[in-house]
């Protein structure tokens, strides 16, 4: 009997602790306890195991710091109310295996795109409880990252030389336009030169890549530059 009141004191206690100091305001966001909750919920889920009251305490002292300190508190916001939707989501659909399904998926997202920074060494996140309670989810989701991961690189590495080749084509086409223009600029040049040479009475008798070779109506011979 000792033991069993003993024991509903400290949850009460336990219970007051977590919440002394919640809700906690930051700019226009308030984190409160049922989004703690929510948290612990859905690790407990994707764990297919029941956390600690130890590991409880840890990962709100954790969620709380990263509530405090991250500066992009509306994508940790936004985390806490996707918990709430991954519970509602286990909560409609009851047959275990499509709730797996939901579990990979969920654990997919977080581990893709959401960051769980540590504030101090061997600091507890909610991805190492769940590690620990179910590791084989956290392999195969880590299998899959890193696929992913390579995939993008080989991605990157495509896109790297599909961009210098398009350089390579640009520089080429450019080029090709300046010599056509140069081209074109040259010919009109020599039409002005033979038109002034006609007006003259001087004719060209040889075409060089730098001058004309021009004779004039006396017989003399003389070079014109290009």
């Amino acid at each position: 009997m000792y033991k069993g009141i003993t024991l509903v004191f400290l949850l009460v206690l336990l219970t007051r602790c977590f919440a002394a100091e919640l809700p906690i305001e930051k700019g226009n966001y308030q984190l409160t306890q049922t989004e703690l909750n929510n948290m612990l919920a859905a690790g407990e889920h994707l764990a297919i195991h029941e956390f600690t009251s130890q590991e409880k305490q840890q990962l709100q002292d954790w969620a709380i710091e990263l509530f405090r300190n991250d500066e992009n508190t509306a994508a940790v916001m936004s985390a806490f109310n996707q918990y709430q939707a991954y519970l509602d989501k286990l909560q409609a659909q009851p047959q275990l295996q499509k709730q797996a399904v939901i579990r990979h998926a969920f654990y997919r997202e977080m581990m893709f795109h959401w960051r769980f920074p540590r504030y101090r060494a061997k600091q507890l996140t909610l991805p190492d409880v769940i590690r620990q309670y179910n590791p084989q989810l956290d392999a195969q989701v880590q299998a899959e990252k890193q696929h992913y991961l390579q995939e993008q690189q080989l991605l990157a590495g495509a896109l790297r030389q599909q961009l210098q080749l398009n350089q390579q084509l640009f520089n080429r086409t450019m080029q090709a336009y300046r010599e056509h223009g140069d081209n074109i600029a040259q010919s009109i040049s020599d039409l002005s030169t033979m038109h002034s040479l006609g007006i003259t009475g001087g004719h060209i008798l040889e075409q060089h890549p730098d001058y004309f070779l021009v004779e004039s109506e006396e017989g003399v011979r003389y070079t014109i530059p290009r």
